[in-house]
């Protein structure tokens, strides 16, 4: 969380899918900036715009339609990472 990300974050997810029908992504939340939802709760991000890899080569920043900007701190497994990445590079 100390980690400049060069903009606001709206939450961190963890344990993250990739929901290909709705081109968005479902895992649980902490430090919601927006306090809508309690750390460790189960969310569902708006339409993915973007996903940028920060310059630490560790996580990736998601940008959605909404304008929340998330932080994929660990994805289910290596097949839902990929399978978000080859959806957005279509």
């Amino acid at each position: 969380m100390k980690m400049d990300f060069g903009c606001q974050v709206t939450g961190y997810l963890c344990d993250v899918e990739f929901d290909s029908d709705w081109n968005c992504l479902k895992g649980k939340v902490y430090w919601d900036a927006r306090c809508r939802f309690a750390c460790g709760a189960w969310v569902r991000t708006s339409v993915i715009r973007a996903v940028e890899e920060h310059s630490s080569g560790t996580f990736e920043l998601v940008r959605t339609y909404s304008g929340s900007r998330y932080v994929i701190c660990s994805w289910r497994d290596e097949e839902e990472a990929q399978a978000c990445a080859s959806h957005l590079h279509q």
